[in-house]
């Protein structure tokens, strides 16, 4: 279906309210006046909403500290059951990969732009 132009769609809306379309009547300027005071103080609102402080909080370390924290559980529950040389290895392999989890954190931040990505408003 075609939208009406401007023309079809205002002359549409003032045969609706029942005025003549050559009509060229003023509103009462009381009314006229409080549409506008009350069209102020709205403006106004939403002007003093736009301006109020709005608290951040960047989570783009979010994705580093849950690598290192999986990782700790990991190494700890291996090293709980096993000994010897088996645990150095597990620890190793936690250790580099909670340096490689950071790494890629850094770079996501850098490259992708990440903490811009990452925040919490609040």
């Amino acid at each position: 279906m075609e939208s009406p132009s401007n023309d079809k769609l205002e002359k549409l809306l003032l045969e609706a309210l029942g005025a003549p379309p050559d009509s060229s009547e003023l509103p009462d300027p009381v009314l006229n006046s409080r549409l506008k005071a009350k069209l102020y103080q709205i403006q106004d609102k939403k002007q003093a909403e736009k301006n109020r402080p709005v608290r951040k909080i960047s989570l783009w370390y979010l994705p580093a500290l849950l690598n290192i924290i999986g990782n700790l559980a990991f190494s700890l529950a291996a090293a709980a059951l096993s000994n010897g040389i088996l645990n150095t290895l597990v620890m190793g392999i936690a250790a580099y990969t909670s340096l490689g989890g950071v790494a890629l954190t850094i770079v996501g931040v850098r490259c992708a732009s990440l903490k811009d990505k990452l925040t919490l408003v609040l």
